[in-house]
């Protein structure tokens, strides 16, 4: 139904900006129309988009690990981007919460953001809850990013877990990477926010990796001060 809702929201386009002369805000803000490029309208258009149309593509870029979904995701955007919109948005699902373990996806966080920067999107939009103790590495790595798609996202993980954890950086980085390293091995084909409140989730983490992040844990609280900001 793509061409459908966006030959739609051409016609108020030209409605609003072509015909009324809506161009902007009273404060001088140019104005956009926004749509949602979700499910039935993910597909790229076939027809021209108004220049004033902001389509906002949905994805869960957690999913890249499997190379078929990552390649034409990949390609999904940058055909979104050549359809006559003069700004595209982005809306990605980084949860998080409520999944019972760190969901962590650095790398694909990483060149996803560089991807769709490179392609032309310059809004972004996320889901993901603020539970600092499963995902603070995540979101510390995309806020960065956002501000800076040409940072070294090695080097920004660096500086997050030596501010973060202090004394117990080095366990603590291990923990999120056996978590991202055992997710990309064994998560499988890509499925939309896959286990998402789904029980069957917590059969990702096998007993073995769950003891190696146990022993993270457990190293880590004693090298911290038990009354500092990193306990």
């Amino acid at each position: 139904y793509t061409d459908l809702v966006f030959a739609f929201m051409n016609r108020v386009a030209e409605r609003v900006f072509d015909e009324a002369g809506a161009w902007e805000t009273p404060s001088g803000q140019a104005r956009y129309l926004t749509a949602l490029a979700y499910y039935w309208t993910e597909a790229s258009p076939t027809i021209r988009l108004h220049p004033r149309v902001m389509p906002v593509l949905t994805s869960d870029r957690a999913q890249w690990q499997d190379p078929a979904y990552r390649e034409e995701d990949r390609a999904l955007i940058q055909r979104w981007c050549g359809s006559g919109a003069g700004r595209v948005a982005t809306w990605d699902y980084y949860f998080g919460a409520p999944y019972p373990y760190p969901r962590q996806f650095n790398r694909w966080i990483d060149e996803s953001i560089k991807h769709l920067h490179r392609s032309g999107v310059d809004v972004f939009y996320s889901q993901l809850p603020g539970a600092w103790g499963l995902d603070g590495a995540k979101a510390w790595l995309t806020s960065r990013l956002l501000w800076d798609p040409r940072e070294d996202a090695g080097k920004l993980l660096d500086e997050f877990y030596e501010e973060f954890f202090g004394p117990a950086a080095v366990p603590m980085r291990r923990f999120y990477e056996t978590a991202e390293s055992h997710r990309d091995a064994h998560v499988g084909k890509a499925d939309w926010i896959k286990f998402y409140l789904d029980e069957a989730g917590i059969e990702l983490m096998s007993p073995d990796v769950l003891n190696v992040m146990q022993a993270c844990i457990e190293e880590s609280n004693t090298l911290v001060d038990p009354g500092s900001r990193f306990a």
